[in-house]
């Protein structure tokens, strides 16, 4: 069997794995932040509800899986507002990091977005200097507007980062 790389829409099979994912990667962000107690995290049967919703709902976020050997090993969320899209969620699993899957999945985030928004943006964590030289390295900069986000119970000040994505 060949191995098998995408980045694609997400399937109602991939909620588990997506579920999966972002747990990992609220945990990951909590730990940059010196904590160790996830008890406050949902489980991720809570969060495979919240992403089988927002697929299930007309007017919800956009979201795409990459795979590595046909397996999900990242996701990205987006919505889409008045001639902009925000990248709301966006994760590579630590062992599938800086193998392509990430741009992958981010070029997949663009096509996608282009056909209604002319820019694309992302809330990035102040204290997340990988998440900030990825977007950073595909063109994305960042902006004066912040904003302070939630991860169970624990604040986390966000910068917003834009880039261009269309002419339109």
């Amino acid at each position: 069997m060949s191995s098998k790389n995408a980045a694609r829409l997400a399937r109602p099979k991939d909620v588990e794995a997506i579920a999966e994912l972002t747990r990992e990667d609220l945990q990951a962000r909590l730990t940059a932040l010196g904590l160790s107690d996830f008890s406050q995290l949902p489980s991720e049967a809570t969060i495979a509800g919240s992403w089988e919703a927002a697929m299930a709902s007309p007017d919800g976020e956009t979201l795409l899986v990459a795979t590595a050997d046909n397996q999900v090993v990242g996701y990205a969320a987006f919505s889409e507002n008045d001639g902009d899209a925000l990248v709301v969620s966006f994760y590579i699993t630590q062992a599938e990091q800086r193998k392509g899957h990430g741009s992958r999945l981010l070029q997949a985030v663009v096509d996608h977005a282009k056909l209604n928004s002319q820019r694309l943006g992302v809330f990035i964590s102040t204290n997340d200097s990988p998440r900030q030289r990825f977007f950073n390295s595909t063109g994305f900069a960042p902006t004066t507007a912040g904003r302070q986000g939630q991860i169970a119970q624990v604040t986390e000040k966000e910068k917003l980062w834009f880039t261009q994505i269309s002419d339109n």
